[in-house]
């Protein structure tokens, strides 16, 4: 099982719904949200699990920020671009929309 930190980008599926969020807080074995603080009160009062879990701010593509506490087993951690893949998107924005748009698969090597 693997260990986040505070702050990682994270994301799961729920419902068959690809969900991603941000990990704002650590839920220790045996405790609920509710007992870390009280502002977690509406992720319910379930049972505690019997490993680390993790709050999670986010929530389905396009609709509001919510608070989730998904199964740590779900949990994949979101690979976010580099600087220079990021400035390379920026400097390429047609492209990317055309390769959005189409669904093409293929990869180019950033310009220096």
């Amino acid at each position: 099982m693997t260990d986040f930190k505070i702050g990682t980008p994270v994301s799961w599926k729920s419902s068959c719904t690809q969900k991603s969020g941000v990990i704002i807080a650590i839920v220790p074995p045996g405790k609920t949200p509710y007992e870390i603080s009280p502002e977690y009160r509406r992720l319910g009062t379930a049972t505690p699990r019997d490993h680390t879990s993790y709050i999670v701010s986010g929530g389905a593509k396009n609709r509001r920020k919510t608070l989730y506490w998904p199964r740590t087993s779900l949990l994949k951690p979101q690979k976010s671009l580099t600087e220079s893949e990021r400035k390379w998107c920026e400097a390429n924005p047609e492209l990317i929309r055309r390769l959005m748009n189409n669904n093409i698969n293929f990869v180019t090597t950033p310009r220096a």
